[in-house]
């Protein structure tokens, strides 16, 4: 079986969770998903390198948002996407 076809059998099995409970969890559907691991080149890394990545990228995120909280500095749009504009008093 080659690496596209493992790919494709894998999809098939994630997508057993519905594209909108993924979107409602994450804020992303799962072509968009499939776009950010592909062009994380998720075949070229193992899941682990994939994990810290992605858990990483998370904490970064919630550290900028803290400190933006901080200095009240961000208003909350959605559950998540966030927008940088002063906060109206």
């Amino acid at each position: 079986m080659t690496v596209e076809n493992k790919m494709a059998e894998k999809r098939k099995s994630a997508r057993r969770i519905g594209d909108e409970t993924v979107r409602t969890k994450t804020g992303k559907g799962w072509k968009e998903w499939f776009k950010i691991l592909n062009n994380w080149d998720v075949k070229e890394r193992s899941h682990t390198q994939t994990a810290r990545h992605f858990r990483e990228q998370r904490e970064r995120l919630l550290i900028q948002v803290s400190k933006k909280d901080k200095k009240g500095r961000r208003t909350q749009l959605n559950e998540n996407n966030y927008s940088s504009t002063p906060k109206q008093l």
